[in-house]
C-alpha cells in the first residue's frame, strides 16, 4: 500500500486472560489471538509441560535423597547422594535438574574401601572371606602356622572402614626343640627332679667351699 496513504486505527478485542499460560509464561496479544513466551523450564502452547530429566537411582551400596518441587525428576528437582559405610562417593554428592532438561552433573558411585593385599606367613597358611570385594571393607583372613611353629601376632585380622586392618599379619616362628620336648611332653619324668637335686648340691657345694 502507498505509504502516503492515511490508515485508521484497528481495535480488536484483547485475548490473554489471567490464566493465559498456565501462570508460567508471559501473554503476548496478537490480533484476536495470542502466543505464550514460557518461563525457564516450561513448554507448551500455553507453557503448561514443566521440562523432564531422566529419572535416577540410588548407586549401588549408597542411598539417595530428591526433593520435587514441580513434579518427579523434573525441572528444579535436586538430589543428594550418600555411601554406606566401607565406602567412598566418587562424583559429585548433588544434582539438579536443569531447564533443558539436563542434570548438572552425573550420578555419583560408590566405591568400596580397600585394604592392602594380604599374604600367608612363612611356615604357615592363609584362609580369607571377602563379602564384597578382595581385601577390602569387611574382609577377614585368618593365620594358621604349620606344626613345629608358632604364632607370633593375632590370629585374625578384618579390613576396617579406614583401609586399615585391625591386626598387622603374624609370622610363623620355629620352637626351639627342648621348649617343644617340654611343651608337648616329650620328655623323661625324673628330668626335673632330678636337675632340682643336682642344682641344690651344687649350691650347697659352693658355700661350704667359701666357708
Amino acid at each position: 500500500d502507498a505509504c502516503h496513504k492515511l490508515k485508521a486505527a484497528l481495535c480488536y478485542t484483547a485475548s490473554c486472560q489471567p490464566w493465559s499460560c498456565s501462570g508460567h509464561g508471559e501473554c503476548v496479544e496478537i490480533i484476536n489471538n495470542y502466543t505464550c513466551n514460557c518461563d525457564v523450564g516450561y513448554y507448551g502452547p500455553q507453557c503448561q509441560f514443566v521440562i523432564q530429566c531422566e529419572p535416577l537411582e540410588a548407586p549401588e551400596l549408597g542411598t539417595m535423597d530428591c526433593t520435587h518441587p514441580l513434579g518427579n525428576f523434573s525441572f528444579s528437582s535436586q538430589c543428594a547422594f550418600s555411601c554406606s559405610e566401607g565406602t567412598n562417593l566418587t562424583g559429585i554428592e548433588e544434582t539438579t535438574c536443569g531447564p533443558f532438561g539436563n542434570w548438572s552433573s552425573p550420578e555419583p558411585t560408590c566405591q568400596v574401601i580397600q585394604c592392602e593385599p594380604l599374604s600367608a606367613p612363612d611356615l604357615g597358611i592363609m584362609n580369607c572371606s571377602h563379602p564384597l570385594a578382595s581385601f577390602s571393607f569387611t574382609s577377614a583372613c585368618t593365620f594358621i602356622c604349620s606344626e613345629g611353629t608358632e604364632l607370633i601376632g593375632k590370629k585374625k585380622t578384618i579390613c576396617e572402614s579406614s583401609g586399615i586392618w585391625s591386626n598387622p599379619s603374624p609370622i610363623c616362628q620355629k620352637l626351639d626343640k627342648s621348649f617343644s620336648m617340654i611343651k608337648e611332653g616329650d620328655y623323661n619324668p625324673l628330668f626335673i627332679p632330678v636337675a632340682v637335686m643336682v642344682t641344690a648340691f651344687s649350691g650347697l657345694a659352693f658355700i661350704i667351699w667359701l666357708a
